[in-house]
């Protein structure tokens, strides 16, 4: 290949598209250096639960938006702890179909990106909203949080948990474009409200491996 020959990734648009729930976990938790998918499905879901019940503070009223459900492991910690409805958006038909099977839960809906906009056009409909390991994968994750801005009602809470750095699934592997994900979202309409380290996983004291947990505020 020519030296001056630029290599430019394409993204797999169907990367999360599986039939088999177990590879369904190790697509939305993969293994990382301190535990494997299982693992990380055993200890991380309950320790989310707790973090997202604590900033959201939902109730049997509350309406909230689980932005990439995946196959609603945390949509159902939510709704069986505080019987609040729960929209979840994903992309993968796949996921969403296993995300109807799993939460099996009159209070849960699962719907498409384009299905989801329709039904915010018309005025916000959600009370909170998260989107946890999501953002770091889209594709165009400025046109995601617009998404998720019109949706959340104005003074509304989102969480966010992402890695370190962008992991966009391509032909060429993971993908790191530089987008600063977090810089994103206080440009697109949220304040900053809390942030806090995730000391599930180690970082040794590197900043550029920490995990982060932020709250926003929708203004």
């Amino acid at each position: 290949m020519p030296s001056d020959t630029k290599l430019v990734a394409t993204y797999i648009a169907d990367f999360f598209e599986t039939e088999d729930p177990n590879r369904a976990r190790e697509l939305i938790l993969t293994n990382n250096s301190s535990m494997d998918s299982n693992e990380r499905w055993r200890r991380e879901t309950p320790y989310l639960v707790d973090k997202i019940s604590i900033a959201l503070a939902p109730n049997a009223t509350s309406v909230i938006l689980d932005f990439g459900c995946g196959i609603g492991r945390l949509a159902k910690g939510l709704i069986e702890r505080h019987s609040c409805q729960v929209i979840g958006v994903d992309i993968s038909s796949s996921m969403r179909r296993m995300a109807q099977e799993y939460v099996q839960s009159e209070l849960f809906r699962v719907m498409t990106p384009q299905g989801f906009d329709q039904e915010s056009t018309a005025a916000p409909c959600v009370d909170q909203a998260y989107a946890v390991w999501v953002l770091q994968h889209a594709a165009h994750p400025y046109e995601e949080i617009k998404r998720i801005q019109r949706a959340l009602k104005p003074g509304g809470t989102f969480y966010v948990v992402n890695a370190p750095k962008r992991c966009v699934p391509c032909d060429l592997g993971w993908v790191n474009d530089g987008i600063d994900i977090y810089s994103c979202i206080t440009e697109l309409g949220f304040r900053q409200t809390a942030r806090e380290k995730m000391d599930l996983y180690p970082d040794n004291g590197d900043p550029n491996q920490a995990h982060w947990c932020v709250t926003y505020e929708r203004l």
